[in-house]
């Protein structure tokens, strides 16, 4: 939190990337990054940070998940609920998404998905046509053991988390952007875990 702040105060930084989160995606980033090492190797050196950077970002979906199923009592017969699909907010790409991670997984496991994204729906549905791609956010929690919060679209961030929690089988939240503030999703009726501060 305070580092983070620090940090972003510097206008040629920005606060905006310095959360913690379920990982970076996309197409650009982690060829980037990838690259970074590849060239390093090609100067015979061993960049042993940046390996460990890669390993962390891919560790922390699945360090997530097996909070969330550890929560939950395992994925097998559970509706797990999520809300976005694409790598980032404002865009259909879901190359390196978390969320096909975390629907193969728990589909995987005996678990059902219901899922939500504002322009991505259709894509991942390519990839994992047993979920459940339903047309509102409001959806996604509907008879839902869990619901996690994949993808930080605006449209999330402005959402009634009492009328979302309404309609859950179990009022379980994982915010998996640090979207919410602990106390208002609480107050709106949720048990609410996020990444990055104790739940």
């Amino acid at each position: 939190g305070d580092v983070a702040r620090g940090i972003g105060a510097d206008q040629r930084i920005g606060p905006q990337f310095l959360y913690a989160g379920l990982g970076w995606g996309g197409s650009c980033f982690p060829k980037d990054v990838q690259g970074m090492v590849a060239t390093a190797q090609g100067l015979d050196y061993d960049f042993g940070l940046l390996k460990e950077v890669i390993k962390i970002n891919e560790d922390q979906t699945n360090h997530f998940l097996d909070r969330i199923e550890n929560r939950v009592g395992g994925f097998e017969g559970k509706t797990v609920g999520l809300l976005g699909l694409a790598f980032k907010p404002n865009t259909d790409d879901i190359r390196d998404a978390k969320a096909l991670v975390i629907i193969d997984r728990i589909l995987k496991a005996g678990g059902r998905v219901q899922a939500y994204d504002p322009v991505a729906s259709h894509l991942v549905e390519d990839h994992f046509p047993a979920a459940i791609y339903v047309n509102s956010a409001y959806d996604v929690s509907k008879g839902a053991d869990v619901v996690i919060l994949v993808t930080e679209w605006n449209e999330f961030r402005q959402i009634d988390l009492a009328r979302l929690a309404g309609t859950a089988k179990e009022a379980i939240l994982f915010d998996g952007r640090r979207v919410y503030a602990p106390e208002k999703a609480r107050a709106a009726g949720w048990e609410y875990h996020t990444i990055g501060i104790a739940s």
